[in-house]
């Protein structure tokens, strides 16, 4: 992989050359909806992945500002994805 391309809320918001991402300016209680693309040396791009998103235990308070949080997805063809971020 070249790089990959991650989206929130539809607009890319990163290009990491790696597996990671760290994402900023975020607003406690907004619903933030990720997904991911992978682009080759050629310059093809994957569809995009499951889409994840957080939010109602972020809004009951039940996960800490900070603490580690894994979102895990499943698509069609047995796809899945699983990314590990901290709470806003």
């Amino acid at each position: 992989m070249k790089n990959y391309a991650v989206f929130r809320n539809d607009a890319q918001v990163g290009t990491p050359a790696d597996t990671t991402y760290t994402d900023s300016g975020l607003t406690v209680s907004t619903t933030y909806t990720y997904t991911v693309k992978a682009v080759d040396t050629a310059g093809n791009t994957s569809a995009a992945s499951v889409p994840l998103a957080l939010s109602k235990l972020v809004e009951r308070g039940e996960v800490p500002s900070g603490a580690p949080v894994l979102l895990f997805g499943f698509g069609g063809g047995l796809t899945y994805a699983g990314q590990v971020v901290r709470c806003p």
